[in-house]
């Protein structure tokens, strides 16, 4: 009868083990879903960040917020880089992008239907978003930024040009975000 009693005490115990612990599973895969996006490096921001600049690529003056401004000079559109770095998350990836989406007359999406579409992808400085964004509409203006999340502030990578120049840019503008470091 002990033993019984015992048995059933063992069995009782792991199978709330594995239970928690099947639990346990299912809520750290749901919390590195929501956390893929926001690996940061430890990176602050009074850390200098460097990039290789593609030759035709021309610096120009920016405004208070940028860390440097190209125009690209080989495209006929009036084409620009601007990057920039703000304290904290800056908004985040839905504001951000909903904001750009909002330039050229496209509607908000939610930040998951924005990570469906995004680029996904590492450079030295850590793991961040490529987001193209254009309105056939509009062809006049289209858009691509990056986003990548440091230790305590956000970088942004915006190219501003039309959409018959996009694709002639776009992979001179990834091999720009891929050359990040410090």
């Amino acid at each position: 009868m002990y033993f019984k009693a015992f048995f059933f005490s063992i069995v009782l115990v792991f199978s709330f083990l594995i239970v928690n612990t099947i639990n346990d599973y299912k809520i750290d895969n749901l919390e590195t879903k929501k956390t893929l996006v926001n690996d940061k490096k430890r990176i602050s921001s009074n850390t200098s960040i460097n990039w290789d600049i593609p030759k035709n690529w021309q610096e120009i003056p920016g405004n208070d917020f940028s860390l440097a401004v190209y125009k690209i000079i080989d495209i006929e559109s009036n084409t620009e880089v601007s990057i920039t770095q703000f304290p904290g998350r800056a908004g985040g990836i839905e504001n951000n992008v909903n904001r750009w989406r909002r330039q050229i007359g496209l509607a908000a999406l939610n930040e998951n239907e924005i990570l469906d579409d995004a680029i996904v992808n590492y450079n030295e400085l850590g793991k961040y978003t490529v987001h193209k964004i254009f309105n056939i509409e509009k062809p006049e203006l289209a858009f691509m930024g990056m986003i990548l999340f440091l230790e305590d502030n956000a970088l942004f990578i915006k190219l501003k040009t039309t959409i018959n120049d996009l694709p002639k840019i776009e992979p001179f503008f990834l091999k720009f975000c891929k050359s990040l470091r410090i």
